[in-house]
């Protein structure tokens, strides 16, 4: 291992869910990988030194395999405690979020009908997505109407990467440049 690898963490796109089930959660992937109460200790101790005992006694073939999977890498510093709460029971990990009502096209199957531009703050969004990720939530999903016409959606983009559950914009993509 070279000398400037000196922690075992989770990958960045990885963490900690505490739902029915302990688990790491791949964002990137979109993949939940169970834990037993063995495994959920260890992640729970992350970051660790790569040389200290924990990591020399952990279970070889949990190592290999989170390593492989790259839910686990090393790092030349500590990242990413892990701090998970255990999420209500039945879990939420799913989130439907209409951020606005103004669109573009008028599709027949729409239940928004015909009525006035509403968009909702940013603030509002914000606070729903700290809270979505405080329960343990695994995917947000951005709607509307057509989510890309919200007057600061560029604004609502910036703070997906703050949180660790997967984010999916639902657009009818005519806003969207020809690349």
């Amino acid at each position: 291992m070279p000398s400037a690898r000196k922690y075992l963490t989770l990958s960045p796109d990885c963490s900690l869910r505490l739902i029915e089930q302990p688990c790491i959660y791949d964002r990137a992937r979109d993949e939940l990988y169970e834990l037993d109460a063995e495994a959920r200790h260890f992640i729970e101790r992350l970051p660790l030194r790569a040389d200290s005992s924990a990591v020399r006694q952990a279970d070889s073939e949990f190592l290999r395999f989170c390593l492989e999977e790259k839910l686990m890498t090393y790092s030349s510093e500590p990242k990413h405690e892990q701090k998970a709460r255990q999420s209500p029971l039945p879990s939420l990990r799913y989130l439907l979020l209409h951020i606005t009502t103004r669109c573009n096209l008028q599709c027949g199957h729409c239940f928004l009908g015909d009525q006035e531009p509403l968009d909702l703050e940013v603030e509002d969004i914000q606070r729903a997505m700290t809270e979505f990720d405080e329960l343990q939530g695994l995917r947000l999903l951005i709607s509307g109407g057509e989510p890309l016409l919200h007057p600061r959606f560029w604004a609502i983009n910036e703070l997906f990467e703050r949180f660790s559950f997967r984010t999916v914009i639902l657009s009818n993509g005519t806003t969207m440049e020809q690349a």
